[in-house]
């Protein structure tokens, strides 16, 4: 049997029947919280659990290829099976990451120290087997990891130090500035209440909080240099003052930039959508000489995808914010 999102799913090496599958997510995200994957399966007779050996720690290989529409989805992924939670209905919801992220999330169990390196030998370092896909930026001049430390954790560190979004994306890890994607063209525009437009939203909820906005990026941040004593960002400098443990200016501007979530939509499947694009947004209405809804921003930046396939059904969440730093 033949989806149009899943194409095929492996347990430990052993193809298992496709059409045991209730539904498939998959979401992607712009930090390394994700790729995730949830697989709802029928295991009434527990052939999954007990016949193919399912269980916390099982690898899955995974094979996506949107077919229709537009394309943009074709990949192979190794599935550490992180949880697995069974209903008296029979299905069993399994919860998994991929392995190369399943990895870097496990506590280290020995010390890197990394001196004025280049922020994609950082990211190679602490995601060994990952191509890593990184904006030019300044050496970092000084980059830890002790054991019992996780590596995710010390790269959203390094992200927000930064102003850069550090995220694994189909096979690669990515380490963008948040400036620089939110500076691309907009790779498509999706419509609301226009039915001649192929890019749809069918629904959507804006997210955006003016206040949290406000919160998020009127900081005047601080820390210590151990040459040159109390040192602070150089933005906002009339804003209250936030104290990090930080020893360079770059790293404390850093902390300004922000992605201030926006909207959260559902559209048809596309595979080509995934976070770190740009779209933009058109609100029709009705209303005679207001044809348009300008109240959100034109411009958006994706940060998450969850691509659900449920019932010969294949649809996509999407939640996308704009950029911000201090300046704005």
């Amino acid at each position: 049997m033949q989806h149009q999102l899943v194409q095929k799913i492996l347990i430990d090496g052993e193809e298992a029947d496709i059409s045991l599958m209730q539904s498939f997510t998959y979401i992607e995200t712009l930090s390394l919280d994700s790729p995730k994957f949830i697989i709802v399966m029928q295991d009434n007779d527990n052939l999954i659990r007990d016949d193919f050996g399912l269980q916390e720690g099982s690898v899955l290989t995974v094979v996506l290829l949107d077919q229709h529409l537009q394309g943009g989805l074709d990949i192979t992924e190794d599935v550490v099976v992180r949880s697995i939670t069974g209903s008296e209905s029979g299905l069993i919801t399994i919860h998994g990451f991929p392995e190369i992220i399943d990895t870097a999330k496990k506590p280290a169990s020995k010390a890197f120290f990394l001196v004025d390196m280049p922020i994609n030998a950082i990211g190679a370092a602490m995601m060994p087997g990952a191509a890593v896909d990184a904006d030019p930026m300044p050496s970092i001049d000084r980059f830890h990891l002790l054991p019992g430390e996780r590596p995710t954790r010390k790269l959203r560190q390094l992200s927000r130090e930064t102003g850069t979004a550090i995220y694994y994306q189909r096979g690669s890890l990515l380490i963008k500035s948040l400036d620089g994607l939110f500076s691309q063209p907009e790779f498509d525009t999706y419509h609301y209440q226009d039915s001649m437009q192929e890019s749809k939203i069918l629904a959507y909820k804006s997210l955006y909080r003016g206040d949290l906005a406000a919160e998020l990026i009127h900081k005047h941040y601080a820390g210590w240099n151990i040459v040159d004593g109390h040192i602070t960002a150089t933005m906002n400098d009339d804003q209250p003052v936030e104290i990090r443990p930080l020893h360079t200016v770059p790293q404390l501007d850093g902390q300004n930039w922000v992605v201030i979530p926006v909207i959260d939509f559902g559209t048809h499947g596309r595979g080509e959508l995934m976070p770190g694009l740009n779209i933009g947004l058109k609100f029709h209405r009705a209303r005679q000489g207001r044809p348009l809804d300008e109240s959100l921003p034109e411009k958006v930046l994706i940060y998450l995808v969850a691509h659900h396939y449920e019932a010969n059904r294949y649809s996509c969440r999407v939640k996308a914010g704009v950029v911000k730093n201090a300046r704005d």
